[in-house]
C-alpha cells in the first residue's frame, strides 16, 4: 500500500492537472473493525467500508458492524450495502432505517454499485436514501479499465431508486468533492 500510495504521488507531480486520490476499500469484519489500523486508515484521501463474509451473522449483528464501520473518520462510504451477488447470494439482512439514520448523521455516503452481479444498495434502498436525507455515491467497482462500462449501469440504478443528482456526490464540482472527502477526516 504505501508503494501504491507513492506511485499515486509520483503521478500526481507528473499530472498536476488532474487530482489523485490514494484510496481503498476496506473490509468491514464481522464485529465492525476494519482492514489496517486507524492511523493508517487515515493516511488514505478516500475509503470505502464493504461487507464481504460473514452473511450468516442475524439482523442485528450485520446492523450492528455497519454501525461500527460507518462511525470510522476514514470511511467515506459504506459499499454494496448488503454485499449481495444477484442470482448467486443473497445479501445480508440489515435494519435499513437505522443505518440511514447512522449515514445521515456522519454524513457518509451511501454506495451505488454498477456492477451488474451487485446492484447494491437496491433501488428500494436509494429511495428510502433520498427520502432520509442520505447522499449516495455511484461506482462502477471496476477490477479493470474495461469494468468502467458500469457507471452506465449504477447511473441507471441510482436513477430508479429516485437519486438526484445534487443528491450524488460524485457529481459535484471536484473541489466539493474533494472538501466532502476531507470532512471525514478533520473528524
Amino acid at each position: 500500500m504505501l508503494a501504491h500510495r507513492d506511485r499515486i504521488r509520483d503521478l500526481q507531480e507528473q499530472h498536476p492537472e488532474i487530482h489523485l486520490l490514494f484510496g481503498c476499500e476496506l473490509n468491514i469484519g464481522p464485529d465492525g473493525s476494519l482492514d489496517y489500523d486507524p492511523e493508517f486508515r487515515l493516511e488514505f484521501d478516500y475509503c470505502v467500508a464493504s461487507i464481504h463474509s460473514h452473511f450468516d451473522l442475524d439482523r442485528d449483528a450485520q446492523t450492528s458492524r455497519v454501525l461500527i464501520a460507518l462511525q470510522d473518520p476514514a470511511v467515506n462510504a459504506i459499499g454494496h450495502l448488503s454485499g449481495r451477488k444477484v442470482g448467486r447470494r443473497p445479501g445480508a439482512d440489515l435494519d435499513i432505517d437505522v443505518i440511514l439514520e447512522a449515514l445521515q448523521v456522519t454524513g457518509v455516503a451511501l454506495e451505488v454499485n454498477g456492477a451488474l452481479d451487485r446492484l447494491d444498495a437496491s433501488s428500494e434502498v436509494v429511495r428510502q436514501a433520498m427520502g432520509s436525507g442520505v447522499d449516495v455515491i455511484i461506482d462502477t467497482d471496476s477490477h479493470h479499465p474495461s469494468d468502467l462500462v458500469r457507471m452506465d449501469y449504477g447511473v441507471e440504478y441510482a436513477r430508479r431508486g429516485w437519486a438526484t443528482v445534487d443528491r450524488v456526490i460524485n457529481s459535484k464540482e471536484p473541489q466539493e468533492f474533494l472538501d466532502w472527502v476531507s470532512a471525514r477526516r478533520s473528524r
